[in-house]
């Protein structure tokens, strides 16, 4: 009877020990973010090599609701005075959606990219000509419902 016991014992054990370590391992893989890209490695892809993040030039990419999808950065090169927009995904990276980098310029206007499926991010560029801009960014759902993320009309423009 003892023997038994013992048996009941280990194999409750042995099974208990499967579960706790295949419910670690699912949890070690659903707690990793889907987004590995740093910002600055978004930057380098997206505009190239020596872009500086601007003060003001960082916004989250929000749903109505408030969840973050991304965000948009503006960026500047001082030594080819370009500015560029770079909208980065969080949610649904990897997965091709919709995306929008935006940039309104003092004096040139509204110039955007809009891709229909990118797997990452989108980007802009810009010659900067000495003003200042403004920014925004969309990343879209797989079924076509968006967020958004920049400055508002009514903030100042961004400058270098």
């Amino acid at each position: 009877m003892f023997a038994t016991f013992r048996k009941v014992v280990r194999t409750s054990l042995t099974t208990l020990a499967v579960c706790a370590l295949g419910a670690a391992g699912l949890v070690a893989s659903s707690a990793a973010p889907a987004y590995a890209h740093s910002q600055h490695r978004a930057i380098t892809a997206g505009c190239g090599p020596n872009y500086s993040l601007l003060d003001g030039g960082l916004r989250e990419v929000r749903t109505q609701a408030g969840e973050v999808w991304g965000e948009v950065m503006l960026t500047y090169n001082a030594t080819k005075d370009k500015f560029c927009v770079v909208t980065r995904k969080v949610a649904f990276h990897g997965e091709p959606t919709r995306v929008i980098a935006g940039i309104f310029h003092e004096s040139e206007g509204v110039v955007f990219t809009d891709r229909a499926k990118v797997s990452h991010q989108a980007s802009v560029k810009l010659p900067a000509g000495g003003d200042c801009a403004r920014y925004y960014g969309y990343v879209f759902d797989p079924d076509g419902n968006s967020a958004f993320g920049g400055v508002n009309p009514t903030e100042p423009y961004v400058c270098p």
